[in-house]
């Protein structure tokens, strides 16, 4: 009999499996968690499992079956054609755990993967990976990444021809599940026992688990457990991504998470009525960790905050994402002051952030996990990225100053354009910045136009064949995260919108410009279309620098230390590609 194996690894250093005496003990408790979560009171026992041993590597087995339920399609059939027949369905969850002496795998059946989720190593397959890869030989024959900048959580690629690993490692960009095929050495070398023919090429599919793509018989599992115990023990190379997840559990509870709620709590000082805000506070990108579309794209937001177990109330309406975070701050500050960071870390857990779209909820998470910003441990830039943390490799440093240096360079924005200097002294907000071109000729502001939740961009510069869409932030910082995010979604909208040449989107925005700007507006619906439809698009990504002196930073990369702002810049430079558009970048000066 053969079976399609899904393979994973338990986490031994989850906090709760540490505690165990043994990984017997360690595995009785995934079982007895996972039968509490399903209200089963079935005792489990270790030494009741049905257990086998070959070659020192140990298999308990353990199956159950769960209570029969009616299928959902017992509905969905006029009675008369279901009187006689049988929708009853039974849950089988199969787990077989497999103890080589240094690491717990589990191969799962039927329900089964529901039943240790909380417990395994979301990265093992890309870890094997990792510890085989030859990037010049390795075929990619599919990616699916997640994003740690730009508008994109996630996306999946699929590849022609021999596209090798090589190719695709690139900034901002980290793998979750990979379809490869290993290059001959390695496949000869550790699942020769799985080919066909001499010197195949075999395929594996990896991400949280590690998969063969064939059928394979217990004897084969069991070989590929040892040939894994030996590719275990070799070192991770850095070709899959720039970045690395930090997975140690307690390392990230312990030392990185206060991180976060330390800069917080300091924070709280510029939300005092007798404090001035000023420039020193905290940097930060604000959204939903999973939908970040849907959250920019909300009507408005409903903040709640705990009140007892499972209890919540609202305490504040938010019309803009932007206003959240001080709503949030200033209510701390209100119910538990800011002398006792262990009070104000309670309280903060327990607020959350509901974005809503034409009346109906769209995102929903805790306000603790909505930050992305970047941090500084032991002397190393860390960063924080949609609730998971990861340092940067080493050797992509140097790299990602070049690359952020270059696209400045190359893609520097005509100088007449965005020729009005800001002084945060004098023009303290994005939007004042962006008022002070609102009486000059070929400028349109569009600054908080959001129809459908989305920023068409700041300033609209309109010249003969061209059109530049203007999106300006202050600091050469994580904010910048955000203007990635704004420049990213607006060029999503404009290119599905001439795509459909309905321009549902671009109407909006000139019904909204009518309103605000009516006695400055010098086009009629059809002429603006054209600006839009007709000349070539170029967005622009324009900031002013926060240091005390206003140096250049394609000159002095060094000064500016932020790597997320880096990471920001060079991935919607790439990025824009995807939607036909043009990206120019400018500083805006101080004088």
């Amino acid at each position: 009999m053969l079976q399609n194996i899904n393979l994973y690894r338990i986490n031994i250093e989850d906090y709760k499996l540490e505690k165990m005496p043994s990984r017997e003990k360690m595995i009785e408790l995934i079982i007895r968690q996972a039968l509490k979560r399903y209200k089963k009171k079935l005792k489990v026992n270790i030494s009741d499992l049905p257990k086998k041993e070959i070659d020192q590597i140990k298999y308990y087995l353990f199956v159950h079956n769960f209570d029969e339920r009616q299928s959902d399609w017992a509905d969905f059939f006029p009675i008369d054609l279901t009187r006689s027949l049988s929708f009853e369905v039974t849950n089988l969850s199969l787990l077989l755990f497999i103890d080589n002496g240094i690491d717990i795998f589990v191969v799962v059946g039927g329900k089964g993967f529901q039943l240790v989720v909380p417990y395994i190593d979301h990265t093992f397959g890309l870890t094997v990976v990792s510890k085989v890869l030859k990037p010049e030989e390795d075929l990619v024959v599919s990616v699916s990444s997640r994003g740690l900048t730009g508008s994109r959580s996630g996306m999946s690629e699929q590849f022609r021809n021999e596209f090798k690993i090589i190719d695709f490692a690139r900034f901002g960009k980290v793998p979750v599940k990979i379809h490869l095929e290993l290059s001959h050495s390695i496949s000869n070398t550790y699942f020769s026992f799985l080919q066909n023919k001499k010197n195949e090429r075999i395929k594996i599919y990896a991400g949280k688990a590690f998969k063969v793509k064939k059928n394979l018989n217990f004897r084969e599992l069991h070989q590929v457990i040892i040939e894994l115990g030996f590719i275990l023990e070799l070192e991770e190379n850095d070709y899959l991504s720039t970045y690395i997840e930090i997975k140690n559990r307690r390392h990230i509870k312990n030392e990185l998470e206060p991180l976060l709620l330390n800069a917080l709590f300091n924070d709280l000082e510029n939300f005092s009525k007798t404090t001035n805000i000023g420039d020193k506070r905290f940097k930060f990108d604000f959204c939903n960790p999973e939908k970040i579309i849907q959250f920019y794209e909300a009507d408005y937001f409903i903040l709640k905050e705990k009140v007892g177990e499972k209890k919540y109330q609202e305490f504040d309406k938010v019309e803009n994402r932007e206003g959240i975070y001080e709503s949030v701050m200033k209510r701390a500050l209100q119910v538990v002051g800011n002398n006792d960071f262990f009070t104000f870390r309670a309280y903060i857990h327990g607020v959350r952030v509901l974005a809503y779209s034409d009346g109906k909820l769209a995102a929903s998470s805790g306000f603790i996990y909505h930050f992305t910003s970047e941090f500084t441990f032991e002397g190393q830039p860390i960063f924080l990225v949609d609730t998971k943390w990861y340092k940067l490799n080493a050797s992509f440093v140097d790299d990602l100053k070049y690359e952020c240096v270059r696209s400045i360079r190359n893609k520097k924005l005509p100088s007449h354009i965005l020729k009005l200097p800001w002084d945060k002294s004098i023009i303290r907000t994005e939007g004042e910045y962006s008022l002070r071109y609102s009486d000059i000729d070929k400028y349109l502001v569009l600054d908080t136009l959001t129809p459908e939740g989305i920023e068409l961009c700041d300033i609209m510069y309109i010249e003969e064949g061209i059109t530049y869409l203007i999106h300006v932030k202050y600091g050469f910082d994580s904010s910048l995260r955000e203007l990635s995010n704004q420049i990213e979604l607006s060029a999503q909208r404009l290119y599905e919108d001439s795509r459909s040449g309905k321009f549902k989107y671009v109407d909006k925005i000139f019904e909204h410009i009518k309103l605000k700007w009516q006695s400055k507006l010098k086009y009629d619906r059809e002429e603006f279309r054209s600006l839009l439809s007709k000349k070539k698009i170029v967005y622009v990504f324009a900031f002013a620098s926060q240091l005390f002196h206003d140096d250049l930073v394609e000159e002095n990369i060094d000064k500016y230390r932020s790597n997320i702002a880096r990471y920001s810049l060079v991935q919607c430079s790439k990025n824009m590609q995807n939607f036909m558009f043009d990206l120019n970048i400018w500083q805006i000066r101080r004088k």
